[in-house]
This record gives C-alpha cells, sequence and structure tokens, in this order.
C-alpha cells in the first residue's frame, strides 16, 4: 500500500508537472507573440503617417499575411525555467519520494499504528490544499493548482486505505467523504479555473464506487450516486463552456460504470425497470446539455460536439439493447422506436429555434439510424424491404421538402440498403424449392413492387427542379425503378417455369424448358418496349437509352443462348417476334421522337 501510494504520488506530480511545462511554454509564447504585434503596430503607424506626409494617396491593395515564425527561447528564458520550474517540480519530487521512504520506515518498523498513517495522510492532503490556495493568492497559480491537485489525490487515497485495508471507518463514512472530497475539488476547480483539478475530481468521483464496493450490488444507491454526479458535472460545464473533454469523458465513464453493473449484477430481471429509468434520466441529462449549448451559443470544436453527440446516442442504444433482449426481447423495437421520436424531437426544437446545420444534421441521422435499426429488429425478409422503402420514400421528400441535400443521401442510402437486402435474403431472385412458389400475389412481388414504385415516385418529387444534378438524379431514380421492375419480372417467369419443370418429364419436360427461354425473352422484350414508351411520352432521353439497352439484352441473348439451344419452332417464334418489335419500336421512334427532332431540354 504505501509503495503504490508513492508510486502514485510520483506520477501525479509528473502529470501536472507536464502540465505545468506545457502552460508555460503556451503563456511565453503569447507573450513573445504581443510583445511583437506590438512593435509591428507601431512600425505601421509611422509608416502610414510618413506616406500621409510624403505620398500621395494610392489604391489599397491585400498583403499577402505571412506565418508569424515563433522565436527560440531567450537564454534569460531558459534560465528561468530551470531555475523556476524544473528544480522545483525536481525538488518537490524528491521531497515526496524522501517522505515516501521515511513513511516506509517507519510503517516497517511500526513506529506509526494504522490510525496515525491515516491521519497523517489526511493532515498532508489538507496542508497541500491549504498551501496551494495560499500560493494562489500570492500569483503562483500554476503551481498553486499542482499542490492543489496533489492534495487531494492523498486525501481519497486516504479516505480509501481507510475503508479497504484498514477497515477503520464504514461503507457510508468512506463513501460520504469521497463525496466531499469530490464536492470540494469541482468547487476549486470552478474557482480557479482549473481543468486539471476538475478531470482529477472527475476521476475520484467515477472511481469512488469501484473502491469502495462491497460484494452486494446496491442497484438503486449506485445509479443514483452516478445522478447526482452527473447533475454537479453538468453544472460545472455549465460555467465552463470550454471545458468539452470533460463532458465526453463523463458521458463515456457513465455507460461505463452501466457496463459494470450489467455485468456483475446477478439479479438484473428484478432491477430492470430501474436501470431502464436511470438510463432515460442520464440519456436526458446530456441531451439536455447538448440542447442547451447548442440553442445558446455555437461551440467553437465542432467535431468535439459531433463525437459527444454520437458517443451519447451509440451509448444510450447499446444500454437499451442489452437490457431489453435480456428481460423484454419483445420490446427491443419499441424501445428503439422510442429513441428515434426522441431524437426525432430534438430535431424538431432544433430546426425551429436554432440555425445550427450541424446539430440539425447529427439528430436527423440519429433518428434515421434507429428508424431503420428498428424496423430490421421487428421485421424479417420482404416485410423489412417494403419498410425500408417506404422509410426513405418518406426521407426523400422531407429532403426535397425542407432543401437538405443529406436527407436525400441518406434516403438514396436507404434504397441502396433495401435492394441489397432484396436480392439477398431467402427466395429474393429464386425460390430453393420451387413448390413454395405462388404467382404473382406473394410477400415478394410486394416488396419488389412498393422498392420500384418508391424509386420512381421519388423521381417525381424532384420533376421541377432544373438543375442540372437533380435532373441527373431524377433519371437514375427512374431507371433504378425500371431496373427493379426488369429484376421481378425475370424472376417471377423463372421460377414459375421451374414449377412447371419440376413435375414433367419426357417430352413435355423439353417443350417447358423452351417455352421458358422463349417466356425470359418475351419478358425482356415487353419491358424494352414499356420502357421505351415510357421515355418517348416524358420525353427523356435517358429512359429511351435505357430501352435501347434493355432491347440489346433481348437480341444478345437470342443469338448466343435461344439460337444455340432452342428447337427449331421456338427459334422461328423467337427471331419472327423479336424481328417485327424491334420495326414496329423503330417506326414509332422515328414518328415521335426523330421526327421532332431535339427541342426538349432533357433531350441535349
Amino acid at each position: 500500500m504505501e509503495i503504490l501510494t508513492i508510486f502514485l504520488l510520483l506520477l501525479i506530480l509528473l502529470l501536472f508537472g507536464g502540465k505545468v511545462a506545457l502552460l508555460s511554454g503556451k503563456v511565453n509564447r503569447l507573450e513573445d507573440a504581443v510583445r511583437r504585434l506590438q512593435v509591428e503596430r507601431t512600425s505601421d503607424e509611422k509608416t502610414v503617417d510618413e506616406q500621409h506626409v510624403q505620398a500621395p494617396l494610392r489604391p489599397a491593395t491585400s498583403v499577402p499575411q505571412q506565418r508569424v515564425r515563433t522565436p527560440s527561447r531567450t537564454r534569460e528564458e531558459w534560465e528561468a525555467l530551470l531555475g523556476g520550474k524544473v528544480m522545483n517540480l525536481v525538488g518537490a519530487i524528491a521531497i515526496i519520494l524522501g517522505t515516501g521512504f521515511f513513511l516506509k520506515y517507519a510503517f516497517d518498523n511500526n513506529w506509526l499504528n494504522e490510525i496515525m498513517r491515516i491521519l497523517i495522510g489526511g493532515v498532508a492532503g489538507l496542508l497541500l490544499i491549504g498551501g496551494g490556495i495560499r500560493l494562489h493568492g500570492r500569483g503562483l497559480s500554476i503551481f498553486a493548482q499542482g499542490l492543489i491537485g496533489t492534495g487531494i489525490a492523498i486525501l481519497y487515497l486516504t479516505v480509501y486505505a481507510a475503508f479497504d485495508f484498514y477497515g477503520l471507518v464504514p461503507q457510508i463514512v468512506a463513501f460520504c467523504l469521497m463525496i466531499g472530497v469530490t464536492a470540494v475539488a469541482f468547487y476549486l476547480a470552478l474557482y480557479y479555473n482549473a481543468a486539471a483539478i476538475s478531470f482529477l475530481a472527475w476521476a475520484g468521483g467515477f472511481l469512488t464506487p469501484f473502491l469502495l464496493s462491497t460484494e452486494t450490488v446496491n442497484t438503486v444507491g449506485l445509479f443514483t450516486y452516478i445522478t447526482l454526479l452527473n447533475i454537479g458535472l453538468i453544472a460545472v460545464l455549465l460555467k465552463k463552456r470550454h471545458w468539452d473533454v470533460l463532458e465526453l469523458l463523463t458521458i463515456g465513464a457513465t455507460y461505463l460504470v452501466y457496463a459494470f453493473w450489467y455485468a456483475e449484477a446477478n439479479t438484473r430481471d428484478h432491477h430492470t425497470s430501474v436501470a431502464l429509468l436511470f438510463l432515460v434520466i442520464w440519456w436526458s441529462l446530456f441531451a439536455g446539455l447538448d440542447l442547451y449549448r447548442t440553442l445558446s451559443a455555437p461551440s467553437a470544436n465542432l467535431l468535439l460536439r459531433r463525437l459527444i453527440e454520437s458517443l451519447n446516442a451509440v451509448c444510450i442504444f447499446l444500454a437499451i439493447m442489452s437490457l431489453t433482449e435480456a428481460a423484454f426481447p419483445d420490446w427491443t423495437a419499441a424501445a428503439t422506436l422510442a429513441l428515434c421520436l426522441a431524437y426525432g424531437g430534438l430535431l424538431l426544437i432544433v430546426d425551429r429555434r436554432s440555425d445550427d446545420l450541424r446539430a440539425e444534421t447529427t439528430y436527423a441521422i440519429t433518428a434515421m439510424l434507429l428508424l431503420v435499426i428498428a424496423t430490421a429488429i421487428q421485421f424479417d425478409d420482404f416485410v423489412r424491404v417494403v419498410f425500408w422503402s417506404l422509410e426513405a420514400l418518406a426521407l426523400f421528400w422531407a429532403g426535397v421538402y425542407v432543401r437538405r441535400s443529406f436527407l436525400w443521401k441518406a434516403a438514396l442510402g436507404l434504397f441502396g440498403l433495401a435492394a441489397l437486402t432484396l436480392i439477398s435474403i431467402n427466395n429474393g431472385l429464386w425460390y430453393e424449392s420451387a413448390s413454395l412458389f405462388t404467382p404473382i400475389l406473394t410477400a415478394r412481388t410486394g416488396a419488389y413492387c412498393i422498392l420500384a414504385g418508391a424509386l420512381l415516385r421519388c423521381g417525381f418529387f424532384i420533376r421541377n427542379i432544373d438543375t442540372a444534378s437533380e435532373q441527373k438524379q431524377r433519371h437514375a431514380l427512374q431507371i433504378a425503378g425500371i431496373v427493379v421492375l426488369f429484376v421481378w419480372t425475370t424472376v417471377e417467369m423463372n421460377d414459375y417455369f421451374r414449377l412447371q419443370i419440376q413435375s414433367a418429364t419426357g417430352d413435355h419436360l423439353d417443350t417447358l424448358k423452351n417455352m421458358r427461354q422463349l417466356a425470359v425473352s418475351g419478358v425482356w422484350l415487353i419491358d424494352a418496349v414499356i420502357i421505351m414508351a415510357l421515355g418517348m411520352w416524358q420525353r427523356t432521353q435517358v429512359i429511351r437509352i435505357t430501352a435501347m439497352v434493355f432491347f440489346g439484352c433481348a437480341v444478345l441473348k437470342m443469338f448466343v443462348y435461344d439460337l444455340s439451344f432452342l428447337d427449331t419452332l421456338y427459334r422461328i417464334v423467337s427471331f419472327i417476334g423479336l424481328g417485327v418489335i424491334l420495326m414496329l419500336v423503330s417506326y414509332v421512334y422515328h414518328r415521335r421522337v426523330a421526327g421532332e427532332g431535339v427541342t426538349h431540354p432533357d433531350d441535349h
């Protein structure tokens, strides 16, 4: 214990020494910059006065700014650093080590009993804090903060030793003493504007339950303490807005405490409602703080703010998932949806009361992801694809309505996820057992048609937007919808004949195989005709070119596959039908498109 205490004190002093050196370097650089700016300002003012007297006025020209190079330290500054800071730090470490060796020697020879050891630790911690307060009033703020932090660390270790090693105080007394030390540390951190002391108080506050833990898990007591600690930390953060790192650490430590409780508690089922209540309280505290900061004033560190918001969202989702999956698995999707609605509410508040697009984007993406996850949890296979398609449609419409491009992009990503899911799930492209197939009236048909309809409808939403990028996007959505329908007709026709072939024999089997290839080719031609008609009706060149590509696929299949494997009669029907359809399409195309010339903007 004594050796561990000595090394902990040494580590704390080293950390504070590094902090002192870092802050001292920053202060010196700032002082050099201020002196340099004053000299440059004086010289510029003299130059301007001379120009007013000696030369006529000239048009102002912009002078490129040059990067100011920080000068190296002077000999006097190095002397002050070594003599005033480094020697001070080394001397303090030497004294701590010497005192530690003396105490260890005294402990080994039983010069001091357990009560005296605790009293020495407590008095030493209080004296260091008192000395730091006294020196801070004399202008030695950085050195004083180091003493205060060291004193607080000694008090934490003293209380811990009194409870765990020596058993001199009961748990409740030790718990109250540690809460008192934490409160004093936060007060001193605020009073002296010392972020380092606040970090030490944060660490001590969250380590207290672990240092004073027993074999019995007191769920209500633990979570109540963490809640009160979070309220205190939030009060500190409201006064010190630039201590964003402390907020990030607080969120991480809070959910880490929950993770340890979840892993260790053997009676989770009896405390599920309690844990869920406290999870909601913690999320509300952190989300409320973030919302207040967003509405009051934008943060300078946008990356850190996004990290804080994302950490809170990810942690609360994982915590609720673990809790509901263990106790109420049927309610996991509902809990995720409730969290989605909560972020949707935050989005509406920010949209109406603030112009912070960063926060609006974060809340919108979070709500969307939670909705997608809730859908994946609740539904399976084709039903999941249907709901994802409808959600993407609603998201795309919202992006068009409020003119937010990130919503459009998110909707396109969700469409891509729905399409990949559709072709990768069982029975998406073919039924593993043909006997399970039912023509047309199936969940697969509904998934394909709703996905295609949602894509086409999204293209309809932006039909009146004349910018080039939106027009390309509209054409891409229309083509994607057409491709989905093309795939659906192909897989339906293929499975229909697979069902017939399964029970056929002899000549009838060969006939069905020929009919199958002929039907697939015919479906491709019909799809291409419909797409060409749509392109002519809308006067959209991209859709007409897509139809030509489908015609090319049908022709390629007939010449490469059908010509080699179909019987003569089916080959004759196939090629005559192909020729008639192509001639008719060519005739209509020349009458409706080529005859009119390229007059519509989409034809350029």
